[in-house]
């Protein structure tokens, strides 16, 4: 569901930060898949990243693993990245350095999610805002917890 605000008799989608504490968060270029069998029972998918640039990494961890756990499933809430593509990817890790992922929990812009079955998705980097690249590394719950449009924009 679309929040909206009125500004001027326009109405603008409001963007919601759906893990506004989210870490880790990082912009990640993907490249390809692993198959170990399973972590963990609800991650079936692992992907290998290059992060291209860390925004914001759990206390006491000083590098992110190149691999990111998911679940294949849709229901389980489970992310689809494509090899070769770049992406804004939050997550979280264990103490183990387990970095895992889901739906619930990544960065999401409204007016960015080209269909209903990419909601929740992480957001592919050529879509991010400069706007909302810019305030990254300072996504916490106090302050952060809805932002505008009008802050996202371009």
């Amino acid at each position: 569901m679309t929040k909206t605000q009125k500004n001027g008799g326009k109405q603008r989608p409001i963007a919601t930060i759906s893990s506004c504490s989210a870490a880790p968060l990082s912009h990640v270029k993907v490249l390809g898949t692993a198959k170990y069998g399973s972590k963990n029972p609800l991650n079936d998918i692992t992907y290998l990243l290059e992060h291209k640039h860390v925004f914001k990494l759990p206390e006491k961890v000083k590098k992110l693993p190149s691999e990111v756990q998911t679940a294949a499933s849709d229901s389980a809430c489970g992310i689809k990245l494509k090899t070769g593509e770049e992406y804004l990817v939050a997550g979280s890790m264990w103490e183990n350095g387990y970095f895992f992922t889901y739906r619930c929990g990544q960065i999401v812009q409204d007016g960015v999610t080209p269909s209903p079955d990419a909601f929740g998705m992480p957001i592919e980097w050529a879509n991010v805002s400069n706007k909302t690249k810019s305030l990254l590394r300072t996504i916490n719950c106090d302050n952060h917890r809805t932002t505008t449009n009008e802050k996202l924009d371009r």
